[in-house]
């Protein structure tokens, strides 16, 4: 598929994505559930969820069906990758629509350190744009987007597994992972819809992890492609926007070095999300 064809398709599913969500909500009357945080066991939140997970969990379903059918031998490991993928998933979503207990442990440190910081209590917590007319349409956008990728990501590596080559054209001339961009874009959506501290450390966790799959996913491509994909990764970026970097993620340096990378990387998103809240947190 070639590139132009490749955003094309992007841009197509993700209007009609975003449409049909747009619409549908104002047709249920649900959009109001944008305007404040309602605890997720309300009737109307979880039409909201179901309606924006099903088709991701739809499509996450049939590519891992869909390779295991190809490959039959590996049908145990796609079924292991499918739980592993809706577990994560949905344990984040669950708690950035309100269920606070299930990261509790997250959520003292997290405390500790906006009180530590001197942030008043009415003032702590919330991003103003759950108080604009921009809440609705940047969160339905960002889950149609992340949607959208995901979409054409998975047919462009279905194409190439039939090929039994490496997917390198489409969206994959212009990152390694569109797939994991995807996913971190729609779980963002999902973040920005309650914009708590919570809420975002959350995302960013899922992201981080997102991005550790792809580091050793490459390193399982090294070994099957060796230097054709060495070549690939040295000429395409990882993951823009989010990591715009050529050629290899990890540090050279041992071990150590790598996980002493990985530690400090985590450490300063946290440290990032919380200075963001510093600055621009509004009262509720």
């Amino acid at each position: 598929m070639n590139r132009w064809r490749s955003w094309l398709a992007v841009a197509v599913v993700a209007v009609v994505a975003y449409a049909a969500m747009h619409f549908g909500l104002r047709a249920l009357g649900l959009e109001t559930l944008f305007s404040e945080q309602i605890s997720v066991h309300t009737p109307g939140r979880s039409l909201v969820v179901l309606a924006l997970v099903a088709p991701f969990g739809i499509l996450l379903l049939a590519s891992l069906l869909g390779s295991a059918v190809a490959r039959s031998s590996r049908i145990g490991v796609y079924a292991a990758s499918c739980l592993v993928y809706f577990s994560l998933l949905s344990q984040a979503l669950l708690a950035m629509s309100g269920a606070f207990l299930l990261v509790l442990p997250l959520f003292w440190p997290v405390e500790a350190v906006t009180h530590a910081l001197g942030l008043h209590p009415a003032r702590r917590g919330y991003l103003p744009i759950q108080y604009t007319v921009a809440h609705e349409p940047v969160v339905t956008a960002l889950v149609a987007v992340g949607l959208a990728f995901i979409v054409v990501g998975l047919v462009e590596v279905l194409r190439a597994r039939r090929r039994g080559s490496l997917a390198t054209d489409g969206l994959y001339a212009e990152m390694r992972h569109p797939q994991h961009l995807g996913i971190i874009l729609w779980t963002l959506g999902f973040a920005l819809w309650g914009a708590s501290v919570i809420d975002l450390v959350i995302w960013f966790i899922i992201a981080y992890v997102f991005v550790c799959l792809g580091v050793h996913e490459e390193g399982k491509l090294v070994e099957r492609f060796g230097s054709a994909y060495e070549d690939y990764r040295s000429r395409v970026r990882f993951m823009p926007p989010f990591v715009p970097v050529r050629g290899s993620l990890l540090p050279r340096g041992g071990t150590g070095r790598e996980l002493g990378g990985m530690i400090f990387a985590f450490a300063a998103g946290i440290a990032v999300i919380l200075l963001l809240f510093y600055l621009v947190g509004v009262p509720r």
